[in-house]
């Protein structure tokens, strides 16, 4: 498990809270066990066929390289701006077998709850924090929050 605090600026952070509030996005169901189904809002970053959207995109992925913590011979399956509403969690889990590294950037903190746990561990969000493991060898998961909740989760894959 690698933690990065200050990996996103204040401003970093708010200008992606605020692509998500602008952009097109979609409603998806994480967990359909739960009572009432946990629900997030997603907004899709890669792949993505927005210029502007590619271009920050490839920004954050330019500085998670830079912090050398992706594993060699990975490449970005997948990468989303999720919005976590009141009363949402997620249960313990491993991410699919073709995921095998995780990262999560917190985008806010401004919330109760909602902390990601990795095994016994439990991460506190705080804006602008990155959090990497191994997403498929690991269960995790978030505790119940309070509040609104913005995070960006990229998985990576094999390399082909």
């Amino acid at each position: 498990v690698v933690i990065i605090d200050d990996f996103l600026t204040n401003t970093e952070c708010n200008e992606w809270i605020k692509r998500h509030k602008t952009l097109q996005r979609e409603t998806h169901v994480l967990d359909k066990s739960t009572i009432p189904p946990t629900t997030v809002e997603v907004l899709f970053i890669h792949p993505t066929q927005d210029k502007k959207l590619r271009k920050h995109f490839d920004q954050l992925h330019a500085k998670i390289i830079e912090c050398d913590i992706i594993p060699e011979k990975l490449e970005v399956d997948y990468a989303e701006v999720v919005r976590w509403d009141d009363q949402t969690w997620l249960a313990e889990h491993k991410d699919i077998h073709s995921s095998k590294f995780a990262i999560v950037v917190y985008l806010n903190d401004d919330y109760q709850g909602g902390k990601t746990f990795l095994g016994k561990t439990e991460i506190t969000p705080k804006k602008g924090r990155m959090v990497g493991f191994y997403g498929s060898h690991i269960k995790h998961g978030v505790t119940k929050i309070t509040g609104t909740r913005y995070t960006i989760p990229l998985w990576y894959k094999q390399t082909k």
